[in-house]
């Protein structure tokens, strides 16, 4: 993923990344990332499937800074790690909770 996304940046000039988002699914995860390039006008869906069990892929915090915080409520929400991530850490809720809400098998 972060080979691919350095290309995408470096190479074909997709210089800013939109939005990052998690989707639950019954095995797995998907990772969504909305990428454009204005200059070539053109806007990138780009979906990393991660197992439920040990959801976790590559941080592109390094390539797109606007990731940062992207990255870090999709892990304090639905509990995807990212590799590599310079603070990967909870944004939003206690730095001690245990669970992860937007889960499907959150009982709140």
């Amino acid at each position: 993923l972060f080979k691919a996304c350095t290309h995408l940046k470096d190479r074909l000039g997709f210089e800013h990344l939109s939005m990052i988002s998690a989707v639950e699914y019954e095995n797995r995860f998907e990772v969504v990332y909305h990428i454009a390039s204005y200059r070539n006008r053109v806007l990138l869906e780009l979906v990393v499937q991660t197992p439920k069990d040990d959801p976790s892929v590559d941080s592109v915090s390094l390539i797109w800074g606007g990731a940062n915080w992207q990255e870090r409520e999709a892990y304090d929400l639905m509990g995807v790690r990212f590799i590599n991530h310079p603070r990967l850490e909870r944004i939003l809720l206690p730095k001690d909770y245990l669970y992860h809400p937007l889960r499907k098998d959150f009982k709140g």
